[in-house]
């Protein structure tokens, strides 16, 4: 059985990664409802595009190369 003081330091663990998550959710819906937006222009979302990738290159990337080769 854990102490208190351990179940409180993992309490706190676990506060942390549901409020990363819920920040990257709210992320992730920002981005898609600025694509979707038809009066974005082009450069609205080239700019959006470069941003996003200025802060996850590996994922940006990833979907890249899955959009150019269908996969």
């Amino acid at each position: 059985m854990t102490n208190p003081d351990e179940r409180g330091r993992f309490d706190e663990a676990e506060a942390s990664c549901a409020n990363k998550k819920s920040i990257v959710d709210a992320q992730k819906a920002a981005m898609a409802k600025l694509l979707e937006a038809h009066g974005c222009s082009l450069d609205d979302k080239l700019a959006t595009l470069k941003t996003v990738h200025h802060i996850d290159k590996d994922r940006v990337q990833s979907a890249f190369q899955r959009l150019m080769t269908g996969g």
